[in-house]
């Protein structure tokens, strides 16, 4: 995975030179045609900062596909997946996560500060890394255009130019899964699945005092054990393209 998140890469944005607003890049290839005429380049002209560009986050318990699903998004429209590993990484690299902000626009690094700084009442005063995950998180959420997977402080990105979207499935469809995918026993599977998710409970909780994984507001419950992969895919992007038409036509 590339994690050299520098301006070049495809996660960055352009700004308009002239007002100074963000442009939301179109990048939802459901329907390549405008719903109704010519609709590129529209410009978020109601906000006075704002992140470069959209973010989802996909909220998922273990053994419902979830990254098989991120990897199908971001091939379909460009993006990176940042996923536990790459966020561990950036959280760990000193170098790399104060190199984030660097990446923004001046908008967006507004729009990342305030919200890190409205977001600091969540945080375990003791657990200065909590302090660096939700940091990077967010300016991650500054340069947008990108997927992020299964993070705590992500369940905390504003509903307005965030899709946070929950995967789940049967038991038994993710005990299958993983006996498939890695060649476990039943009985491997369920111990992983029960220790993944009492680890993800006591970070949760640990970190930022939260019980749950699922964020407040999701968007939209996608049932991986009972819709195929690409179904799931096309269903993000949609909820995607229907938020970034709500966001760019509020006033």
């Amino acid at each position: 995975m590339n994690t050299n998140l520098s301006p070049d890469t495809k996660i960055s944005t352009t700004i308009s030179n002239e007002s100074q607003h963000i442009h939301l890049p179109v990048q939802v290839p459901i329907d390549e045609r405008p719903l109704h005429g010519n609709q590129g380049n529209r410009e978020i002209s109601h906000l006075p900062f704002a992140p470069q560009g959209m973010t989802i986050v996909l909220h998922a318990e273990v053994g419902c596909r979830a990254e098989t699903i991120a990897r199908g998004i971001g091939k379909k429209l460009g993006w990176e997946v940042i996923n536990t590993d790459h966020l561990e990484y950036l959280c760990a690299n000193e170098v790399e996560h104060k190199l984030l902000p660097e990446n923004l626009s001046g908008p967006a690094q507004k729009w990342a500060q305030t919200w890190i700084a409205n977001n600091h009442f969540r945080i375990d005063k003791n657990n200065p890394k909590a302090f660096i995950l939700t940091e990077v998180v967010f300016h991650l959420a500054g340069l947008g255009n990108l997927i992020i997977l299964n993070s705590s402080a992500g369940s905390y990105l504003p509903a307005e130019t965030t899709v946070h979207v929950q995967i789940i499935a049967p038991i038994e469809e993710r005990i299958r899964y993983l006996t498939q995918e890695f060649r476990l026993s039943q009985s491997s599977a369920e111990k992983w699945i029960e220790h993944s998710e009492e680890l993800q409970q006591d970070l949760l909780f640990s970190q930022f005092h939260q019980q749950k994984s699922i964020a407040p507001t999701v968007d939209l419950v996608l049932n991986s054990g009972r819709l195929h992969e690409d179904i799931c895919i096309e269903m993000v992007i949609s909820v995607l393209k229907s938020k970034y038409d709500l966001l760019i036509s509020s006033k």
